[in-house]
């Protein structure tokens, strides 16, 4: 199952998610700590909503609601209210978003990291930093409100790559492959570095390339970077394995469906998964709650049992005293005379072989009786 968007789909998402140019934010809601949904209107497209994850932004069909919202969520909706989309563009060829807001006031810039562990930034237009979805530090960056926002270290830009630095990338590489060299140093990621080599037929585990092999590799980037988007949701034994912008050769074999838009595809199997974890979360709150309360139940009915069995022990008791009122009230006075002239040693001594007196406790000011 997908489990992030790699830089080349973000780059074809962009362009689907131009139509958010123009559209005014109605409400924002955040139903979970890193779950955020922007609800935008435009005239003639009517309610937009764009979902953002720490790996996935789309437009999405779920509506939201945030009973409670937490504190990025109302600082979002403070600043963001009725504010209009200016302009929406991926940085360079990386998993980050851009999108410039106005409102009547003031511009905002909001950054979307979907690099690992993803955050949302929303930033003055000089970049200096409002307020992060979460404040993060690296070694080489941080992430805080009231600290000028800076990009993390930037790759090569794949979609503006000339023949001569791609050559260069190609034999500088350090990869024992040519496919991860494409994955990672190219930053195309698994999927599309064997999918650029089956339209190149360069076979995915050679090392030393051709000049031709570089010019094949050049030109597949070249038609994977501007094809039509045909989004796809592929299939594996009735299981969604991936959804593409469009179809892939590496799947050839598997059943590819065809779908409205790359937004939708994403939107049709993402937020099925999503709605499905929060139910299990859901239920598991509630079981929790459930175990918890049956553990009070367990609690008290113990405590009641034990009362009931205090109960008829000192009823025993009571009954037991009403029958020898008499005789422990003559013990009772007896005791109380002797303490007049007598040592609490002596009364013991002259009491110790009683029927029914076992215990006088004189600190506690007791006795024990065995009726």
């Amino acid at each position: 199952m997908k489990q992030e968007l790699p830089a080349l789909e973000l780059h074809y998402i962009i362009k689907e998610l131009q139509i958010l140019i123009g559209a005014k934010v109605d409400q924002i809601y955040q139903p979970d700590k890193k779950d955020i949904y922007i609800q935008f209107h435009k005239t003639g497209a009517g309610r937009l909503i764009l979902r953002i994850t720490p790996n996935f932004v789309y437009l999405s069909s779920a509506k939201q609601s945030s009973p409670q919202p937490p504190g990025f969520c109302r600082f979002l909706r403070k600043y963001l209210k009725n504010a209009r989309v200016n302009e929406i563009k991926q940085i360079d060829f990386e998993r980050i978003i851009q999108i410039t807001f106005s409102t009547k006031e003031k511009n905002y810039i909001m950054i979307i990291e979907l690099i690992p562990p993803g955050n949302v930034i929303l930033c003055e237009t000089d970049f200096t930093i409002r307020s992060p979805l979460e404040t993060q530090s690296w070694k080489d960056r941080t992430i805080r409100g009231g600290i000028r926002y800076s990009y993390p270290k930037l790759k090569c830009n794949t979609l503006t790559l000339t023949k001569d630095k791609l050559e260069q990338i190609i034999k500088e590489s350090k990869r024992d492959s040519i496919v991860k060299t494409l994955a990672i140093d190219l930053a195309l990621g698994g999927t599309y570095a064997e999918e650029l080599l089956l339209i190149s037929k360069i076979k995915k585990d050679k090392k030393h390339l051709s000049n031709n092999d570089v010019s094949s590799i050049y030109d597949a980037i070249r038609k994977i970077k501007n094809k039509e988007i045909n989004a796809q949701i592929v299939k594996q034994n009735n299981r969604v394995k991936d959804i593409t912008p469009f179809k892939l050769k590496l799947y050839k074999n598997f059943k590819q469906e065809p779908q409205e838009s790359f937004n939708k595809a994403l939107d049709t199997v993402l937020t099925e998964v999503q709605e499905k974890k929060r139910e299990k979360k859901q239920l598991t709150t509630q079981e929790k709650e459930i175990k918890k309360q049956e553990k009070i139940i367990k609690l008290q009915q113990k405590k009641l049992e034990e009362l009931q069995l205090a109960l008829k022990e000192n009823i025993k008791k009571g009954d037991l005293l009403y029958q020898n009122f008499n005789l422990v009230q003559d013990i009772i006075y007896q005791i109380n005379e002797a303490c007049k002239s007598l040592s609490w040693q002596e009364i013991k001594k002259k009491l110790k072989n009683h029927k029914i007196l076992k215990e006088i406790n004189e600190k506690e000011k007791t006795i024990t009786l065995e009726l």
